[in-house]
């Protein structure tokens, strides 16, 4: 119990600006092992004409494999082990998904802002539909693969799900074009956005690329066939930085944070250090070279203005300001146990 700090932060920052996370599935820095995969796959990420920073060990916490882990994490501060269920997509159908926090969707909305979500998946999986629903995202502003399709969008049978969905899977650069369209058309209006973007081409283990990238970017006539990891991450790594090379074109107030959603599972996943990067308007230096999933929270309120005391905020610890090092690493040593653990105050959050 003692592990939760709650403060209500407050917003010092007059100036509002749009924020974009962009969780990128099982984006992981193994992929820029040059002995593994001959290259750096994650290179065009090194080479965006941006100003940049990342933390150097983004590590993952045990049981955070999954996506709505990911998300509940990164936005809340806590984690969304399930109660009482065995799996995570145990979760689909629970419609009041931790309504007794306050989350980066509620912050944002006290701020005008307009939450949007955009994924290739359906919304309904693993319980994200209400757990963005539960905190201030509107039905209208959240787009899945499925909606998507119907504003004429390309789908496609070799995408995730798509040989199981009547609607087809959505490939990574179909989904950032839908992204950048209503990107453009939210910079028109008076009121600033914070948009979430889940991918899925990199899903292991091989991947869902897209075979017109395939055909374009492999010399090899069997590469549809034969496709490996590789060829996914290159694909989706093009995608990925043509779209923030447009989003840097439009000269707008846009911070920018790419993640992966968790560690790409393999034998070393323990030893796993996750991509990140922000691109941020304001350059800002990180207080230490170590973050974890739960240490997002604080740090997105921080970027979007906030100020909290001892700038910590439910399990996470801002990035960005002054801390107690030596507390820091002593609380996130043997975290996972502490996660594990039976709480009363966790429970009053789904109650």
């Amino acid at each position: 119990e003692k592990n939760y700090y709650f403060d209500e932060p407050i917003n010092v920052q007059n100036k509002k600006k749009n924020l974009i996370l962009i969780y990128v599935e099982s984006l992981d820095q193994i992929f820029t092992d040059k002995k593994k995969y001959g290259s750096n796959l994650l290179q065009p990420l090194y080479n965006l004409k941006v100003d940049a920073n990342e933390m150097k060990n983004f590590y993952q916490i045990p049981g955070y494999s999954f996506t709505i882990n990911s998300l509940v994490a990164t936005q809340c501060g806590i984690p969304a082990k399930p109660i009482g269920f065995f799996k995570a997509s145990s979760l689909k159908n629970i419609k009041n998904f931790l309504p007794n926090i306050k989350c980066l969707g509620d912050y944002t909305n006290d701020l005008n802002y307009k939450n949007l979500f955009i994924t290739s998946d359906e919304i309904e999986n693993f319980g994200v539909k209400y757990f963005l629903l539960n905190h201030k995202y509107l039905d209208s502003n959240i787009y899945d693969v499925k909606k998507l399709k119907k504003l004429g969008y390309e789908t496609s049978n070799f995408a995730w799900r798509g040989n199981k969905n009547k609607d087809g899977g959505m490939h990574d650069d179909v989904l950032l074009k839908a992204s950048y369209d209503i990107i453009k058309k939210n910079l028109n209006n008076s009121e600033p956005f914070f948009m979430s973007i889940y991918t899925l081409d990199t899903h292991s283990p091989k991947g869902y690329p897209n075979p017109k990238c395939l055909k374009s970017m492999f010399d090899d006539p069997e590469i549809e066939k034969k496709f490996t990891i590789k060829n996914s991450v290159i694909c989706t790594v093009s995608a990925l930085s043509q779209f923030i090379s447009k989003i840097s074109d439009l000269n707008e107030p846009i911070d920018i944070i790419i993640l992966g959603d968790h560690a790409y599972p393999s034998s070393d996943e323990s030893k796993s250090k996750i991509f990140n990067k922000f691109i941020l308007n304001n350059k800002t230096e990180f207080n230490r070279e170590t973050m974890n999933h739960l240490d997002f929270f604080p740090s997105l309120l921080h970027i979007l203005g906030y100020k909290f005391k001892q700038n910590r905020l439910a399990l996470g610890f801002n990035i960005f300001d002054e801390i107690n090092l030596d507390f820091y690493n002593q609380y996130i040593f043997n975290l996972d146990k502490k996660l594990s653990g039976k709480s009363k105050k966790y429970l009053s959050f789904w109650e």
